[in-house]
């Protein structure tokens, strides 16, 4: 099964796009600004990236020969020049592979380069063990990228400590104990550039490219669910150590337990934990669980 998967996988990987050489320091600064914030126009540019209106006009020449930014509509203005915005090119630029492996499914999705979905597939996770994860997300990954030309490469969240982007050093959501090298694994059968990172990480890293980051250079993000974690954002950089945990935490004690230890916040606050002291003080019944909480709320 492996060696047909490999095939396919090869086969596929002829159609892998690498991710452009956009150029220097300036023309990279360029296309960040334009995939982040949309179109602008090249005085725009000029204006937020402090950089001389002879090398954006450079920049953005050397960006639209290569097929990289397009041009937009003429816009009139009350006063001055018309200005005509200019967009990264996202319609024909390279696709990435993004996967969640959670306790149960593996959703997979292929999107754009400024992550606009394209299709999802969703899988079932019947068993837990490494192999089982690496089969559950091989499948989804070979059949969207068969479907969708121009995969540069593919990144999986998963809950769990991570490191260098690549190895799962533990999971407690999988059982997984000991260090896992589930990127190598991964490479090994799709062929393609594979990233692994914290699934709050992940998250937050969309969040601060395309989501609340554009507005704000400094947030948190909080998320409650099967498991609680905080995350930290300070000047557009998410918090995270040599643990790659620091700005990922659910150890905040908020109260004390009956022996005086501390209580994490994640323990408090996960979905197990609010549902038992639901039925403990009576607002839900025995059998009730998070769905008739949600309803009462």
């Amino acid at each position: 099964m492996h060696g047909e998967q490999r095939e396919y996988a090869e086969h596929v990987a002829g159609h892998v796009t690498a991710v452009p050489d956009l150029g220097g320091t300036s023309a990279r600064a360029v296309y960040r600004d334009l995939l982040r914030f949309g179109p602008r126009s090249r005085r725009d540019l000029t204006e937020r990236l402090g950089l001389s209106a002879p090398t954006v006009t450079r920049v953005t020449r050397d960006l639209l020969e290569a097929g990289h930014l397009r041009p937009l509509d003429t816009v009139a203005l009350a006063k001055g020049r018309p200005q005509q915005p200019l967009d990264i090119e996202e319609n024909h630029g390279p696709r990435f592979l993004g996967v969640k492996v959670t306790a149960d499914e593996v959703h997979a999705v292929v999107t754009t380069a400024r992550g606009n979905a394209l299709e999802e597939l969703v899988m079932p996770l019947p068993d837990t063990s490494a192999e089982a994860v690496a089969d559950a997300v091989v499948d989804p990954v070979l059949a969207l990228a068969g479907a969708h030309p121009h995969v540069a490469g593919v990144g999986v969240s998963i809950g769990g400590r991570v490191a260098d982007r690549r190895r799962v050093d533990s999971s407690w959501i999988l059982g997984w104990e000991h260090p896992v090298d589930l990127a190598d694994r991964l490479e090994a059968r799709l062929a393609l550039p594979v990233t692994v990172d914290n699934d709050i990480a992940a998250m937050i890293h969309g969040l601060n490219w395309f989501g609340i980051g554009r507005a704000y250079r400094t947030f948190a993000v909080l998320t409650i669910g099967v498991g609680v974690a905080i995350g930290t954002v300070v000047e557009g950089r998410l918090l995270q150590g040599r643990s790659h945990l620091a700005g990922l935490t659910g150890r905040l004690p908020v109260a004390a337990r009956e022996d005086g230890a501390p209580e994490p916040f994640w323990r408090s606050a996960r979905t197990a934990a609010v549902v038992e002291a639901a039925r403990e003080v009576g607002v839900l019944g025995e059998g009730e669980g998070v769905e008739r909480l949600r309803a009462l709320l």
